[in-house]
């Protein structure tokens, strides 16, 4: 690289010194919702709350609010049991998929798999957990499983083949509400025995049970509340409404929706009114917490002999998405907009939920408030488009009541039958309107897609007209998404049914005139083998860097080169080769639901049940994937909605069915010139971090990294605006501690930069 192809300016040391600038290349983070506490748990200093499946604790004293997740220990996500064992002073986490954690604090988990990981176990719901001296016992559809807390194992299974709701110990015994009954068994025996087992008691409906004052109390799952006493006589308690009994300080709690009973004996002594609160779960030394769904975790101190209280700790939250959902996302003007929806040929009756994540900050609406404001319900937010004049106003599709419209962070109007163009499937209804896609195009006119009915394209122009089209293959269909092309074509995917395929629209510049539109169509295509590529459904669309339109199947990927390739019923598929030289197709039989594009070309592609693909083709022909899975990742489940790209950053989000998490890639947008360019960290300790991310180059940058003497140490391609150099040499092994000089040049050598990095041990 010589100085008569470009200036080279040789970067002070203050300019890459920022070892704060962003997040480590590799880096993964989880965004949980922390919205709807629904357990708690106090240990000796800290108060463990779950919210929405996700832990995070309080410490009374300092009043510090932590969370965490697989990103700092825990072994999965989803939690649907937890309890304090005192004995073992950990917390015992039972997850949704039957895992189970052993919780020490941050990471010091110890994990227990073998329910999760047992292939002969077709049911592996759980339903209670209880504990008793050294032993946890988890109640579950296939019986009875019991923990060695201390020893951290699992002692053995018992009533294999029943389902099993609650168990408790009363002396010598244990006792399990099965679905045929109590039964009960001495400790002493055989407990794998199934004719150790005797039934006491024909009740088939029990939630939970426990022993108090010697009397067996048994809470059904319709919620009413009945015992057993000494004399085998039944009692009920007359209380309605009942969401959960507990022992706790030698009293029998009962908690109602409206208020909280405290009985010493078998007459009530006290009780607290909380009929502000939807009540799930109470733990307590001095302080009684509570866990009130949306009002975040609460503590109260009950005062002596009275139904007074005093409120200590209220509504603690930490600042997160609303719900563990990523059904669509996007990112545009700097922010990353998320709902939570879903659709299916009804609907899923889910909140309509809007999170915007901006700065660090996440912005959540509230759907009821929203609701009280148009009288409709609001569910199944399923799309959201940005102004692209305005970031702070969005359009948001609903799978039922139309278009949301929001404006700087307040909903402002809902586009239905009776204001807009939009058409209702159920003639005569204000509801079923299914609003779907969503894309602005270059004059900033908003198209949409409006599923099982006639005209099933609507224009909102930017003139705010409305205006709804026919076109055959959108009538009375199941169109999904819209994507308008650099060359100003609208492309739509069909996600099932007999349409399921592809249709390109071509305006000719008329936008709301079709007279000389030109519509491309087909829901069968062959590859360029001419081979059926069998695929019967369409569900993501993404154009790269150099025009292809990459296409979803349920067969793996697509990508087409143009409009007419869709009228002709032809697309292009990657042909790999295996280890014997034999070619196969892309992700071939790979469910693929989601696609983006980064800044170095790659597409990210998530799928249904395989994890997310990066399909590298920047190295000429040769085509590199990397595949994560929750098996050699931070990725919060296999199952991926929709992916969203900060090409500023690279950081990679990705929605899955278990929440949002995101991955710092190696890509940036390149730039316009060398005038930005990070690296980080800098000075860089090998031991501590292998990797260098110099960042704000223009694309596609060739970088060499050289000593002072010279030597080239290492070379390559910058993906996009950024390279990360890994402190190793051209043999992989790692430098020596120095200086070393990075020259950039653009790919027509007419711009440079020259800068160094510091290497200590």
């Amino acid at each position: 690289m010589g100085k008569s192809k470009f200036k080279i300016a040789l970067l002070s040391g203050l300019l890459l010194s920022l070892c704060n600038v962003g997040a480590q290349v590799g880096t993964w983070k989880t965004y949980r919702a922390y919205h709807n506490a629904s357990i708690v748990a106090e240990t000796p200093n800290l108060v463990f709350g779950v919210y929405e499946g996700s832990l995070l604790s309080y410490n009374p004293e300092d009043e510090e609010i932590r969370t965490y997740s697989i990103q700092n220990g825990l072994s999965d996500t989803d939690i649907r049991k937890m309890v304090y064992h005192p004995e073992a002073k950990a917390l015992l986490i039972v997850y949704e998929n039957a895992n189970i954690d052993l919780f020490y604090g941050e990471n010091n988990v110890y994990n227990i798999p073998f329910i999760k990981n047992e292939s002969s176990i077709p049911n592996k719901t759980v339903n209670n957990l209880e504990i008793s001296g050294d032993f946890a016992y988890v109640s579950t559809d296939f019986g009875i499983v019991e923990i060695n807390v201390k020893r951290k194992e699992i002692r053995g299974t018992y009533l294999s083949g029943l389902t099993v709701r609650s168990v408790c110990r009363n002396g010598d015994y244990l006792y399990a509400a099965t679905q045929d009954g109590i039964k009960r068994a001495l400790i002493s025996t055989n407990l794998l025995d199934k004719e150790n087992w005797k039934t006491v008691d024909q009740a088939s409906d029990i939630s939970k049970m426990l022993f108090f004052k010697n009397n067996l109390f048994l809470l059904t799952t319709w919620n009413g509340l009945f015992y057993i006493d000494t004399n085998d006589a039944v009692g009920w308690f007359g209380l309605e409404n009942i969401r959960s009994i507990k022992i706790l300080n030698e009293q029998l709690i009962i908690l109602t929706t409206a208020a909280i009973h405290f009985y010493s004996d078998m007459t009530i002594s006290t009780q607290v009114p909380l009929s502000a609160y939807s009540i799930d779960c109470i733990n307590s030394r001095n302080l009684y917490w509570i866990a009130p769904g949306e009002a975040g975790l609460t503590g109260f101190t009950k005062l002596p002999n009275s139904t007074e209280y005093n409120l200590t700790i209220s509504g603690l939250k930490v600042n997160s998405p609303k719900k563990n959902m990523g059904f669509f996302m996007t990112f545009a003007a700097n922010k990353l907009l998320v709902t939570a929806g879903g659709k299916d040929a009804n609907r899923q009756n889910i909140d309509g939920t809007l999170m915007v994540f901006e700065d660090g900050k996440w912005f959540n609406f509230d759907h009821k408030a929203i609701a009280e404001k148009t009288g409709l319900p609001c569910l199944d937010f399923v799309s959201v488009a940005v102004d692209p004049t305005d970031p702070m106003h969005y359009f948001v599709g609903s799978w039922g009541e139309g278009l949301y419209e929001f404006k700087n962070n307040e909903f402002a109007n809902l586009y239905s039958t009776e204001n807009s163009s939009l058409q209702t499937a159920v003639p005569g209804s204000n509801r079923f309107i299914r609003v779907d896609g969503l894309a602005f195009d270059k004059n900033n006119n908003l198209y949409l897609v409006n599923a099982d009915v006639g005209n099933g394209l609507s224009i909102y122009s930017n003139k705010k007209e409305w205006k709804n089209f026919y076109y055959p293959p959108l009538a009375t269909s199941n169109p999904d998404r819209i994507l308008v092309s650099s060359a100003n074509q609208i492309w739509f995917n069909f996600y099932r049914g007999a349409t399921a395929g592809i249709m390109v629209l071509d305006e000719n510049g008329t936008v709301g005139d079709p007279s000389d539109d030109k519509v491309a169509y087909s829901g069968q295509f062959s590859d360029q083998q001419g081979n059926n590529i069998k695929a019967t459904v369409y569900l993501a669309m993404a154009e790269d860097k150099n025009g292809l339109i990459w296409v979803g199947t349920d067969n793996g990927p697509v990508y087409f080169t143009s409009m007419d390739q869709v009228n002709r019923g032809v697309c292009n598929r990657i042909i790999l080769a295996d280890q014997y030289e034999e070619g196969y197709h892309l992700l071939d039989g790979i469910r693929i639901t989601s696609i983006a594009v980064d800044g170095g070309n790659r597409k990210w592609m998530g799928s249904a049940g395989s994890g997310l693909f990066i399909i590298d083709q920047s190295n000429g022909m040769k085509t590199t994937i990397e595949n994560f899975t929750t098996g050699n990742s931070l990725l919060l489940s296999n199952t991926i909605n929709s992916i969203a790209i900060n090409n500023q950053t690279g950081e990679v989000f990705i929605g899955t069915d278990k929440g949002i998490c995101s991955y710092r890639s190696e890509a940036t947008e390149g730039k316009m010139d060398y005038s930005e360019v990070l690296a980080y960290p800098n000075p860089v300790r090998p031991a501590n971090s292998s990797r260098v991310t110099i960042t704000g180059l223009v694309q596609n940058s060739t970088i060499k990294i050289t000593d002072l003497s010279g030597n080239l140490i290492q070379e390559g391609i910058s993906m996009g605006g950024q390279y990360t150099w890994n402190c190793a040499d051209r043999t992989g092994a790692i430098v020596k501690a120095g200086i070393y000089l990075v020259f950039a040049a653009t790919p027509d050598g007419k711009q440079g930069i020259a800068t160094k990095i510091t290497v200590i041990k």
